[in-house]
C-alpha cells in the first residue's frame, strides 16, 4: 500500500510540474493524439508559472506525492456556466500521473481532494475533456461516475484562434 498525500502545488514544485508537463505531451504524442513536435521546456515553465503563481494567475494545481516525490497533478480553474440553471464549475486544465505510479490510486486520491475543494467552494460541476483513445483514462473517469457532455443534443466544441 502506498502512502499518497495531496496538496496544492508550491513555487518550489515548478521544476517537477514542468517535467510532468513534458512527460504528458510525450505520452500524448505516443498515443497518436498529436503529430511530433519540439517541446519548449522554457515555455512550459513560463506557462506553469503564469497559470499557478503570477499575480493574475487563473488556476491552481493539486499534486500527489509518494515519499516526497511528486507523482501526479490536476490543474484546474474556476468558471461559471450561465446555463439553465447557472452553476459555478471547476474546469480541468490537465490531469497526469507518472507512468510508474498509475493504477495504484493516485488519480482517485487527487480527484477526492478536488471534490472536497469543490464542496467547500460551492462548485456544482467539474468539467474536462479526455481523448477517447486514452481508454485507461476513459475507464477511470467512468468509474468515478463522470458523464459525457456529448449527450442530449450538446457537443463539446472549441474554436482555434
Amino acid at each position: 500500500m502506498y502512502n499518497i498525500s495531496v496538496r496544492f502545488a508550491l513555487l518550489a514544485d515548478v521544476p517537477a510540474l514542468t517535467q510532468m508537463q513534458i512527460e504528458f505531451e510525450e505520452f500524448f504524442i505516443r498515443l497518436g493524439g498529436a503529430a511530433p513536435y519540439q517541446i519548449d521546456t522554457n515555455a512550459r515553465r513560463r506557462d506553469i508559472m503564469e497559470f499557478n503563481f503570477d499575480a493574475n494567475h487563473i488556476g491552481r494545481t493539486i499534486v500527489a506525492e509518494i515519499n516526497g516525490e511528486i507523482v501526479g497533478r490536476i490543474s484546474f480553474y474556476r468558471g461559471y456556466l450561465a446555463d439553465v440553471p447557472p452553476v459555478w464549475i471547476f474546469r480541468l486544465a490537465g490531469v497526469y500521473v507518472r507512468a510508474p505510479y498509475r493504477h495504484i490510486g493516485v488519480s482517485r486520491r487527487m480527484f477526492d481532494a478536488l471534490i472536497d475543494i469543490a464542496h467547500r467552494e460551492n462548485i456544482r460541476q467539474i468539467m474536462w475533456s479526455v481523448w477517447s483513445p486514452n481508454t485507461p483514462a476513459v475507464a477511470f473517469y467512468e468509474k468515478l461516475g463522470a458523464k459525457y457532455c456529448d449527450a442530449d443534443n450538446e457537443r463539446y466544441m472549441y474554436l482555434e484562434i
